[in-house]
């Protein structure tokens, strides 16, 4: 049995949407869903507000969480990068190893060019994802 999960065209269409709804500083979070074996979404965040995603955050189940950002550069233009955070906690190693496993998967068929490792929670605060997102 393969250690990927399947993402599915359903799963995709919705990122696409979200993509397409260009709405900023909101999360498109997924989870593995372990009975069906596929990555499925678990919610769309639309409060603009990455440190209440990470106090949500479970301290031992992974999740994919996408942010579609807004950024304003120094001089005066902004900025939209979106990028995955791919949150893995400590958790128990078949868990982490099946998430780890489709990472490269989801990236493909959603088109991630930018991907963050996250291991603590805690660190999931604005300037944190600022300093990364601006070095897309």
């Amino acid at each position: 049995m393969s250690m990927t999960c399947e993402v599915s065209d359903e799963l995709v269409a919705e990122y696409q949407k979200f993509v397409k709804s260009r709405k900023y500083n909101t999360a498109f979070v997924m989870k593995i869903n372990k009975e069906a074996h596929k990555v499925e979404l678990e919610d769309i965040i639309t409060h603009g507000d990455i440190e209440e995603i990470a106090e949500d955050l479970n301290p031992i189940d992974p999740r994919y969480i996408v942010w579609s950002a807004e950024l304003s550069l120094p001089d005066g233009r902004k900025k939209y990068p979106i990028a995955m955070i791919f949150y893995i906690p400590s958790t128990n190693p078949a868990t982490a190893t099946v998430y780890a496993a489709t990472l490269k998967t989801l990236e493909k068929k959603l088109n991630m060019q930018k991907t963050f490792e996250l291991r603590d929670a805690d660190d999931l605060t604005k300037e944190w994802l600022s300093d990364r997102l601006m070095k897309i």
